[in-house]
């Protein structure tokens, strides 16, 4: 469940950097004017690389670097401590001794319907913000500390974008995203230290796992609307209907958007009527008619059945 990583090595006594040119693609010499210091950048089948007098690091795609520029099959723990194998024999150093600063965990789901659908199901989750690009939603903190970021979107047609092959199997699938990118690994799980070895690790595993499965489930659902029109009896009826209508998915979104700006703006002087719209704004949601938890229900499922086993 692993993806794209960022690594550093320090040397050891007898490590030589220089030496590193003749495996990297494209090595470039760069040297600091305010140092003098020389470093070599180059790329490993995907990954960047980075050596200077300091060390080495190494930030990318794991699952690219191991299935052959594809990151659709998924990396569990047995496989990534195959991936850093690999990524330690090519270089000739032990990357399984290097300190891990970023990573991404996550899943991808074979889903019964367009990746789009379950997105739209998402709404508002408590101390992130909700963001929306195209049929992409991010969950971002709204400090300057980003500690973690919550990413959902649809896997092939991302792959499809960046000019990636489509895996063999997956032509024709839904295939929904979900990862955590964790910028700040020690406030997100409490590990003190997490090497190269850790990462298949198998209480460290679970341990990101849990997390992972549970800011999912902070996230408040929104179940489809089957808004029935017959009903409407009056212009008012309408009028509600519409306003249930624009308050589905990413209305909620935009109504705490609307109550933050007034808030912002200090529009009220009692602070119990910025509550009050808050519960005038779900009042008229809940106008919205039937609804069906078909979606919610089934990505519950993947993300449990993703931890069940591990």
């Amino acid at each position: 469940m692993y993806d794209n990583v960022t690594m550093f090595l320090p040397w050891m006594r007898g490590d030589n950097y220089s030496t590193l040119a003749n495996v990297l693609t494209e090595p470039q010499e760069r040297r600091c004017l305010k140092t003098g210091t020389f470093a070599i950048v180059g790329k490993l089948d995907g990954l960047r690389v980075f050596a200077s007098d300091g060390g080495v690091w190494v930030n990318g795609s794991l699952c690219k670097y191991f299935n052959n520029g594809s990151n659709v099959y998924q990396l569990d723990r047995h496989t990534t401590a195959e991936a850093i194998t690999k990524l330690s024999d090519a270089l000739k150093l032990d990357f399984m001794a290097a300190r891990v600063s970023k990573l991404e965990f996550g899943a991808n789901f074979v889903m019964l319907h367009p990746a789009s659908e379950y997105i739209k199901a998402l709404g508002l989750m408590p101390r992130l913000q909700r963001f929306k690009y195209g049929d992409t939603v991010y969950y971002r903190h709204r400090g300057k500390q980003k500690p973690k970021e919550l990413v959902f979107y649809d896997k092939i047609a991302d792959a499809n974008a960046k000019g990636m092959p489509t895996p063999a199997g997956f032509a024709g699938l839904n295939v929904l995203r979900y990862e955590m990118r964790v910028n700040s690994i020690k406030s997100v799980t409490k590990w003190a230290a997490v090497e190269g070895a850790t990462l298949s690790d198998a209480d460290f595993y679970r341990r990101l796992a849990k997390i992972w499965s549970n800011y999912y489930f902070l996230i408040k659902k929104q179940p489809q609307m089957k808004i029935d029109v017959s009903k409407i009896a009056t212009p008012r009826d309408a009028i509600e209907l519409f306003l249930a209508r624009q308050l589905a998915g990413d209305g909620q979104e935009k109504a705490a958007a609307f109550i933050d700006e007034l808030k912002a703006a200090g529009t009220f002087s009692d602070p119990k009527y910025y509550t009050r719209l808050k519960q005038m704004f779900a009042g008229v949601a809940s106008k919205a008619g039937e609804v069906s938890n078909d979606l919610v229900n089934e990505f519950d499922d993947a993300v449990k059945n993703a931890v069940a086993h591990l």
